[in-house]
């Protein structure tokens, strides 16, 4: 086991890496142990699921306040995991992969939440930037109407998918006392899987914040590069946006102008419309 102790956050993973506690403010964030991570490989219609629990083996590493863990599979896979501190935690992962399969997509990290929301008598409620924007207080009510939906091709349109449907890629969870900011920091803005669903007999929620590599699946050398980062906030769903909101003003895309200030390429009436 290895930990983490910090002035606004504790964290610990178990010896395969697992998120096993994530507590700030007193709240406890992990509902349930989670492999850190999940691959997708696909041959045409063969498809391999990867978790990181079924590594032979796993070396972790810590050097200068950066932690690293080395994962070593069968068939020629190994996978390697950065953990950094700043005001919140920073994570990073690339793979080695030589077994003839693409890599479809990578869920990491991956993380759990206590499923003490406001329908079961808790105060969480999780955000998601879907559409116009949704609010869960009841996730059992999400799934049995407008519920998750596993990406796959063809999409029919409603898949928790950015860019597409889901406007940003970030996920939160929060209650009374904190709340869990997860977020897709990617200058690139490429295609990630943003959504939730209940694990454990609805005891835990996950938050899957994954990535598919694209055109570089079929390559020997994948990785996201660029943060996934974690970060601790108190309030309501606003401030879990603004963490997002102020990162996103600090990395405009290229080419970017603010709409009603300098924009001079739409009619005046256009800053004015509801």
């Amino acid at each position: 086991m290895i930990r983490k102790n910090t002035d606004s956050f504790s964290l610990a993973l178990d010896e395969k890496g697992a998120l096993i506690s994530l507590v700030s403010r007193g709240k406890e964030f992990v509902g349930a142990r989670l492999p850190l991570f999940e691959i997708l490989l696909r041959d045409g219609g063969r498809t391999r699921h990867v978790e990181s629990d079924s590594a032979e083996s796993v070396c972790i590493n810590e050097k200068n306040g950066v932690w690293t863990l080395e994962y070593t599979f069968k068939d020629s896979l190994s996978v390697t995991v950065t953990i950094a501190f700043s005001e919140g935690i920073d994570w990073r992962i690339s793979l080695e992969n030589r077994t003839g399969y693409a890599v479809e997509w990578v869920n990491f990290p991956q993380i759990a939440v206590p499923n003490d929301l406001i329908r079961t008598g808790g105060s969480g409620r999780i955000l998601l930037n879907m559409n116009e924007g949704m609010l869960c207080e009841d996730v059992a009510m999400r799934q049995k109407t407008f519920g998750y939906i596993e990406p796959e091709y063809p999409s029919e349109g409603l898949m928790g998918l950015f860019p597409a449907v889901v406007e940003s890629p970030f996920l939160a969870y929060y209650d009374n006392a904190c709340g869990l900011y997860l977020g897709a920091h990617d200058l690139a803005r490429g295609l990630k899987a943003v959504d939730f669903y209940p694990v454990e007999e609805e005891k835990a929620v996950f938050l899957r914040l994954g990535f598919y590599p694209g055109e570089f699946a079929g390559t020997v050398s994948v990785q996201a590069d660029y943060p996934t980062v974690m970060r601790f906030f108190t309030g309501s769903w606003e401030s879990a946006a603004e963490i997002y909101r102020d990162w996103f003003n600090a990395h405009l895309p290229e080419g970017f102008v603010p709409l009603a200030a300098e924009n001079t390429g739409v009619p005046e009436w256009y800053a004015d419309s509801p």
